[in-house]
């Protein structure tokens, strides 16, 4: 576990004492639960699914100002590998400053590969996110999934459709990433190839990239990098940039110049 990890998980030991009046007083604000959406005859699929109550959200990977990132993971025999993924996201502002993530519901895919996919597998999954309206609540859970290597569907398999066509594939659409400096505030510009609605940033975890400013008929973002003191910070190191075009995502690493 590294340092902000672990101060994360300090400072969560500190957020069910500040929600406990709040969350014992309404009703219960999420549910969230694995799911199981089938094996296609090399892979089992699934997801993490996290319903809220209006006014809560839950985090992307890159939760913004302050939030908690989701983490997933399994244990188990008979397991080669695990990934899980993030659909695109929405920004939110609010009193609690600018966060990156989902209002509602939102389904994080997962995908389990077998050592021998002719064997069935009995996954541990672990999880482990934040729940939040105007405090946050920690929510961790734990399932254990019968996974048989049967090349059929469940009933959640077209649920989980619909998520993983939002997760964000990889594209072409950003030409250059440039870091500069501007009345003593770092930025990096980000030239597009056509015009999007949003651009999300992701790099050293001490940097927080904000929300672009657009030019060039949004095709140029310009976000503000909070915690870098030059650009010689950035310049050479590379970036993992995720774009919202009319709500598809695409995705693109780069090295800023």
């Amino acid at each position: 576990m590294n340092t902000s990890q672990l101060s994360r998980r300090l400072l969560l030991g500190l957020l069910p004492l500040l929600a406990a009046s709040r969350a014992g007083a309404d009703a219960k604000p999420h549910d969230v639960r694995f799911m199981s959406a089938g094996f296609d005859g090399v892979r089992h699929l699934g997801g993490l699914h996290v319903r809220m109550a209006p006014g809560w959200k839950t985090y992307w990977r890159v939760p913004g100002a302050g939030g908690i990132p989701p983490e997933i993971a399994v244990q188990g025999a008979n397991i080669a590998d695990f990934t899980f993924a993030c659909p695109l996201p929405a920004r939110m502002t609010g009193g609690d400053g600018e966060s990156i993530g989902y209002k509602d519901e939102v389904v994080f895919p997962w995908v389990l590969a077998p050592v021998d996919p002719t064997k069935p597998v009995a996954a541990s999954l672990s999880a482990f996110i934040g729940v939040c309206e105007t405090v946050c609540i920690p929510v961790a859970v734990q399932e254990t999934l019968a996974l048989e290597p049967l090349a059929m569907a469940t009933r959640d398999a077209g649920l989980l459709m619909q998520w993983q066509a939002r997760v964000p594939t990889p594209g072409e659409a950003v030409a250059a990433v440039t870091a500069g400096e501007d009345g003593g505030k770092v930025f990096v510009d980000v030239a597009l190839t056509s015009a999007a609605r949003d651009v999300f940033i992701e790099g050293n975890p001490s940097h927080f990239f904000t929300a672009p400013l657009w030019s060039d008929e949004g095709r140029l973002a310009r976000c503000i990098v909070h915690g870098a003191k030059s650009p010689d910070e950035l310049r050479g190191k590379p970036l993992r940039i995720t774009l919202d075009v009319n709500g598809g995502g695409l995705e693109q690493t780069l090295t800023v110049r």
